[in-house]
């Protein structure tokens, strides 16, 4: 008996097996069918599907056969894969220098005839063997080796099929492990910041009351602090809230919402900065909304300030609409329409895309007009997705925005 060699490639043959994760893994029906056929179209009491390891022949699936496993030395399957590319094929084991006195040939089960079909991955590593054996001598017709070539690359498919869900799963768990990681960074600083930050807005705020003693350029410097100081608290505010909507810790409560009510309070909320601008700010409420709903009025308030704050930043002159429709009434649920109009300075079509996206603004030059964190869109998005809906828009540079999205309702009882 001749031992197989040892591949020259055989470290990172093992490293390509390896990304697999099949060894001593479950059988599966996949390629317990592809064994059974195998053995039918070559007419063979025993059909396997192996794989070796460092020091193993592994059978994934078999028929004919109890071991589930060899040691590699005795592996006829070690010696099909010394060649990718050819088939091993021995009509009698009895006539080859390498296995004629081989302990599987002289003994149990008998093997005469063998026939293995190498699995080579895409990347050329050989990884083990679709293979046939029969206790008696045999000959393969070219249409049965075409047959088992197929049925190997059916094997190989199944393979990197398991190998792609790992590699899916792994990317996976470590895209959501440095999202945690981001989420607790920023609710970390966002809360270090804003200890920091309280002070001095308490400060500020104490110096305010001392108006009648303040200089017009010391009021001046007070209010520019006041400013920075509340815009600095906002940016906190909206970090932490995107970093707990990405960590999927933020959760929608269901009570009656009277939305009439609810869009006149955001309404009065914003009124101050649209005088302040000139800029008129219209709501347009549907006569056959439901008096009460269902859902988050916290979070509603939150979807509906943001886009109305943005609204007003980027609208010069003009006005800012804010209008509720009921489109659908089924026995379970009301689905509404909400709607920002504004006549501002619009969106450029390429930036329409990423506007949603985190710490995105639609160019620089609107980052450095206007300011913002960009994170205003982005987490109407997130609340948004919790409603189970999206957000849309429709823009032309220079002739306003419109933004709207539809959220179905639970009725109240």
């Amino acid at each position: 008996m001749i031992q197989p060699a040892i591949p020259s490639n055989e470290s990172a043959r093992l490293a390509a097996l390896e990304e697999y994760k099949i060894m001593d893994s479950l059988p599966e029906m996949a390629y317990d069918a592809i064994t059974r056929l195998a053995s039918q179209i070559c007419g063979t009491p025993i059909s396997m599907i192996s794989l070796i390891d460092r020091t193993r022949h592994w059978v994934k699936s078999k028929k004919g056969i109890e071991a589930t496993e060899i040691p590699r030395e005795l592996s006829f399957c070690a010696h099909a894969i010394l060649e990718p590319e050819i088939p091993l094929i021995v009509p009698d084991m009895r006539e080859d220098e390498r296995f004629h006195d081989h302990p599987f040939t002289l003994g149990q089960p008998g093997v005469i005839f063998y026939a293995g079909i190498p699995l080579v991955n895409p990347d050329g590593y050989p990884l083990g063997s679709l293979c046939l054996i029969d206790e008696k001598p045999k000959q393969l017709s070219e249409d049965q080796l075409q047959a088992l070539k197929d049925l190997s690359y059916q094997v190989v498919m199944l393979l990197e099929l398991r190998r792609k869900h790992f590699q899916a799963e792994r990317a996976r768990a470590e895209a959501e492990e440095a999202r945690q990681a981001k989420a607790r960074f920023l609710s970390t600083m966002s809360h270090e910041i804003r200890n920091a930050l309280s002070p001095i807005i308490g400060s500020v705020g104490l110096l305010a009351m001392e108006e009648d003693s303040l200089t017009p350029s010391q009021r001046e410097l007070i209010e520019l602090l006041e400013f920075s100081s509340q815009t600095l608290h906002t940016l906190l505010d909206e970090v932490l809230d995107y970093g707990k909507l990405e960590a999927g810790k933020v959760y929608l409560e269901e009570i009656p919402v009277d939305l009439r009510s609810l869009t006149e309070k955001v309404i009065q909320i914003h009124q101050p900065l649209a005088s302040k601008k000139q800029l008129q700010l219209v709501k347009q409420v549907d006569t056959t909304l439901p008096e009460k709903v269902l859902g988050d009025p916290t979070r509603l308030t939150q979807i509906l300030s943001n886009l109305l704050t943005n609204a007003i930043k980027f609208t010069q002159q003009g006005s800012v609409s804010l209008s509720v429709g009921l489109l659908e009434t089924t026995p379970e649920r009301y689905r509404l329409r909400f709607e920002v109009q504004d006549t501002g300075i619009g969106i450029p079509e390429e930036s329409l895309k990423q506007i949603f996206e985190e710490y995105s603004q639609a160019s620089l030059d609107t980052t450095r007009k206007f300011k913002g964190t960009g994170l205003g869109l982005a987490i109407v998005h997130l609340l948004l997705s919790l409603h189970q809906s999206q957000i849309f828009v429709e823009s032309q540079q220079g002739q306003g925005s419109r933004f709207y999205f539809d959220i179905a309702f639970p009725k109240t009882v």
